[in-house]
């Protein structure tokens, strides 16, 4: 049945092996294999052991692999067999190995004695010299897979059919790309209109199959997707339908909640995977249609005005409605794109759960809803554009039609009398009745309509964030303005407090500097002298005190720190008179005599007495 589907499908790929180009091909050339071969006569076999060699110092868990087994001389033969078929140049390479006892007459001589199953020495290094022979020609990976893992999995030599045909679109398009540069390399020749419109044939050619092998490998990117997004959304209404139903309990409708998220998530991955590729795949085909654009508007300077609407404007309209096209899909793609995160952001705000940074996480969603909405407001002015340049495109041209079929001449035939001639209609050409016409000017005013609604909705959002981004900052001022002294209080009480700390902390440096000083340098212990007084000068008989309110001061020498005493003249005279007689006593200033009063005042015309003589 395969053979019959291939047979009416040449391109299925059914039934079919896709083997790699070079499945034998050694992964690793820093490593080298070396062998070891004895004859093991217990076992009657040769014991092969292979180990890597390195070349460089870095080494991993493969580099120190190594492998043993035994081999009877038919395994080597059929190792030997096996690694010809891929590698022909290695079948004489083989040396000459004893036979082993695989007939009758072997057994029968080996039951007799007459069979010898001891190996020299030189059959094992022949061998040797073989496996290293057979690896410099099959490569590592043949070697190994032949002798020591016959059994192992064969999936490594096998191409991936779905890599392989993703590889195979995407050769397809290389492929169409240059053959699309090698088209445009003939510009270069072209020097008459003759020439170009040849070369505009091959290009369009060319740019077509491009086309066609873009889009082919953009669906096969976009299938799995599409079958990802139509399995979610069955489940979606099924899962749906089960959690409305009122006759399961709670445990089974969280169940069924639960995988309903499960395929929502699948749903909406899908979708956004589906808008990523439509908008690479329409942004391919806008390049494409673009320089097709620009060289037709660079060949438009070379030729004459009439030359080129003969021959060449009917091309670049089409091509320039191409890319209002393909602008507008990638456009509106981007649009749904767009529209899908705005709508992922109203699910994350209306699952956003009490704490303490709910405030702040609602007012990240909601900036980044507002820049959401800003981008999709653009996006969709600039569909509006490109509808409004397609329109006016259509009806430039529609009016260029009208209006060569206008400047027609016509020719009609004699008429015999003049009331033949009046039976004959003339016709009359009016570009505004056309229903062309009328049908792209209605969708000109619709869409200047919309364009204005659209664009008055950003301007009131803008505003509308102005403003509310302005109250916040007149608050914030406000609060700052009415809480200025108390911020500045606050602000110095911090101050203070973190001189205090710094202060507390020097101190207590300072003591601990002061401590560990003592501990390591301790001072020796000394005897105090008793505190010295110095002797008060005594009150003599007959002299008067002499009383002042200045007190004095003296320094003990005893004192360890400078503390003074303070007395003043009268308790010093006590303390004199509380004395022992045997004291010395300190002789006296004597005081000067007090000069009399001066006498009255003299009467007037009388003589003045004379002055005192000096003390």
């Amino acid at each position: 049945m395969s053979v019959m589907y291939s047979m009416e499908q040449p391109d299925s790929l059914e039934g079919w092996v896709a083997i790699k180009e070079t499945p034998f091909e050694d992964p690793d050339a820093r490593t080298r294999l070396k062998f070891l071969v004895g004859w093991n006569s217990s076992e009657n076999k040769l014991a092969i052991t292979c180990h890597n060699v390195i070349k460089c110092k870095k080494r991993s868990a493969d580099d120190d692999r190594s492998w043993a087994g035994m081999f009877s001389f038919q395994d080597i033969r059929h190792a030997h067999e096996q690694m010809s078929l891929v590698y022909p140049q290695l079948e004489p390479y083989l040396p000459t190995i004893p036979e082993e006892m695989s007939t009758l007459w072997s057994y029968l001589n080996y039951y007799m004695g007459m069979y010898n199953n001891e190996v020299s020495e030189t059959v094992a290094s022949d061998i040797e010299s073989y496996l290293k022979i057979a690896l410099d020609v099959c490569g590592k990976k043949l070697v190994v897979d032949t002798l020591f893992m016959e059994d192992s999995d064969t999936d490594a030599y096998f191409e991936n059919l779905n890599d392989l045909k993703r590889r195979g679109y995407e050769d397809a398009v290389s492929r169409a790309a240059e053959h699309l540069k090698e088209v445009l390399a003939l510009r270069e020749g072209s020097i008459n209109m003759l020439d170009i419109l040849g070369v505009y044939s091959l290009e369009d050619s060319a740019v077509a199959d491009l086309l066609l092998a873009t889009v082919e490998l953009f669906h096969y990117n976009l299938q799995p997707f599409l079958d990802v997004r139509e399995v979610a959304f069955i489940k979606r209404q099924e899962l749906q339908e089960l959690v409305q139903d009122a006759d399961i309990g709670e445990g089974r409708r969280s169940q069924y909640v639960k995988e309903y998220n499960e395929w929502q998530s699948q749903y909406e991955t899908a979708t956004e995977a589906i808008l990523q590729l439509q908008i690479k795949y329409f942004s391919e085909c806008v390049d494409i249609s673009t320089g097709m654009k620009e060289r037709m508007l660079a060949d438009k300077q070379k030729f004459g005005k009439a030359t080129w609407d003969l021959h060449a404007s009917g091309r670049l309209n089409r091509i320039e409605e191409r890319v209002s096209g393909d602008s507008l899909q990638m456009l509106r793609a981007r649009e749904k794109q767009f529209q899908n995160q705005r709508r992922k952001i109203k699910q994350e705000m209306a699952f956003l759960e009490e704490g303490r940074n709910l405030k702040q996480e609602l007012e990240r969603l909601e900036q980044k809803y507002y820049s959401l909405q800003v981008k999709l407001y653009d996006v969709q002015l600039k569909v509006m554009d490109e509808e409004e340049g397609l329109c006016r495109k259509q009806l430039r041209v529609i009016e260029k039609e009208l209006k060569d079929e206008e400047d027609t001449v016509m020719f009609y035939d004699a008429c015999e009398t003049p009331e033949d001639l009046e039976d004959e209609d003339t016709p009359q050409f009016n570009s505004k009745a056309d229903p062309r016409v009328t049908q792209l000017k209605m969708s000109l005013n619709k869409i200047f309509r919309k364009r204005a609604y659209i664009r008055n909705n950003k301007k009131m959002l803008v505003r509308q964030k102005q403003d509310e981004e302005d109250v916040k900052r007149q608050q914030q001022e406000d609060i700052s303005r009415h809480h200025a002294i108390q911020m500045k209080r606050d602000q110095q009480k911090q101050e203070e407090a973190n001189r205090k700390d710094w202060r507390d902390t020097e101190r207590q440096k300072a003591l601990d500097r002061l401590k560990n000083y003592k501990k390591k340098y301790p001072s020796p212990v000394t005897i105090k002298p008793p505190r010295y007084q110095a002797p008060m000068p005594r009150k003599r008989a007959g002299s008067q005190p002499k009383e002042t309110g200045q007190s004095t001061r003296k320094k003990s020498p005893s004192s360890k720190g400078g503390s003074n005493t303070v007395t003043s003249s009268k308790s010093a005279s006590s303390k004199a008179n509380s004395k022992p007689a045997e004291e010395p006593s300190v002789p006296s200033v004597p005081t000067p005599p007090v000069p009399p009063p001066p006498p009255p005042n003299p009467p007037p015309g009388s003589a003045l007495p004379p002055p005192p003589p000096p003390p």
